[in-house]
């Protein structure tokens, strides 16, 4: 993937995914011992779409990590370089 845009809501979008598992694991959980295997599953979701995000959203120009905050960027903060849709 070249835009880092485009990588950004991928992320964005595995980070949300992990929470509403979470929060349907919590939802589901009686104060037994210990959390369901769910809880896990969409805690790992979420760390894996912030790993995600650190590896891939990157300039295509000049190789540096894009801010991870944020929807759009039209230019590279680094460069200044047009960034692709």
């Amino acid at each position: 993937m070249k835009s880092p845009n485009v990588c950004r809501l991928i992320m964005y979008g595995v980070i949300l995914l992990g929470f509403v598992v979470v929060c349907m694991a919590l939802l589901q959980w009686q104060g037994q011992n210990g959390l369901p295997a769910l809880f896990y599953i969409g805690a790992a979701l979420a760390f894996g779409g912030v790993v995600f995000g650190a590896i891939f959203v990157r300039c295509p120009h000049c190789g540096r990590q894009q801010p991870l905050k944020g929807v759009w960027y039209e230019y590279c903060p680094h460069c200044g370089e047009k960034l692709e849709r």
